[in-house]
């Protein structure tokens, strides 16, 4: 309600009956004075001026194929409908819940990303009918999907126009057939990570991107006695589809949270 922020403390974003979270009009009756906005992250650039030349070299995505960026920061104004609570009390509750406290931020027009970073307490000003609150956000640049690949999709949040189901938990290898999962990519590029059982051996990847196909062992022949989690930092999962091939044995699922702009 009211373009309403919620920030989680502790606990599941996707769970919110069992994490430890206050929203900004359920628990505090605090109302934006205008609607939430994020603001975009600054473009972290390199640039390089060559004597002779015009203009500029810029080399701000050369050696990791992508533009970096700086935290997401700026500040939310709040109207305090004072009818509620006293002002010194709800005061004193942002204070201890909220002021440095580093926080996850679902936000009720956005909901099917969160946010994460730093919040603080700027200012409070009280006036005759009402008072303002101001919190400084310091974020990530990216936001990032509700679930994860080894999480069950929400139906209620979900977009069936631009929403993307991805469930890559708990792949069953067999020595006797390869398996074959289409992975989709997006905006923040990352390594893939596989959550291996245990019991697994032999057990490999071959990642097609559509251009070039390479493999990675992930266990080799020895039986795992206990689950492990093995990241391939050599390899980095862009904003396209691509087909993860599994031989071997064993169960593995690939651990994936969207990243967006």
């Amino acid at each position: 309600m009211y373009h309403s922020l919620t920030f989680v403390l502790s606990g599941s974003v996707s769970d919110l009956e069992h994490a430890d979270a206050l929203n900004t009009w359920d628990d505090l009756h605090l109302i934006p004075s205008s609607r939430p906005t994020f603001s975009s992250p600054e473009v972290i650039a390199r640039t390089i001026y060559i004597p002779g030349t015009n203009g500029i070299l810029d080399i701000s995505d050369a050696f990791t194929n992508t533009v970096m960026f700086n935290n997401r920061e700026g500040s939310f104004e709040f109207i305090v409908m004072n009818d509620y609570e006293a002002w010194q009390h709800l005061y004193s509750k942002i204070m201890n819940r909220l002021h440095g406290r580093r926080v996850k931020i679902l936000y009720e027009d956005d909901p099917y990303f969160y946010y994460q970073g730093r919040i603080t307490v700027n200012e409070w000003r009280s006036e005759p009918d009402f008072s303002r609150i101001v919190l400084d956000y310091s974020i990530d640049p990216y936001k990032y999907s509700l679930t994860s690949s080894l999480e069950d999709w929400l139906w209620d949040p979900f977009d069936f126009e631009v929403g993307v189901v991805r469930e890559y938990g708990n792949i069953e290898v067999e020595s006797s057939t390869d398996i074959s999962i289409t992975v989709i990519g997006g905006r923040l590029y990352l390594s893939p990570v596989f959550r291996i059982k245990s019991g697994a051996h032999d057990l490999s990847v071959s990642i097609n991107d559509g251009t070039a196909i390479e493999t990675f062992e992930l266990v080799g022949s020895t039986a795992l006695t206990s689950d492990i989690v093995k990241e391939i930092y050599e390899y980095t999962i862009e904003d396209k589809e691509y087909t993860f091939t599994f031989s071997g044995t064993g169960t593995v699922g690939i651990d994936y949270r969207e990243g967006s702009l």
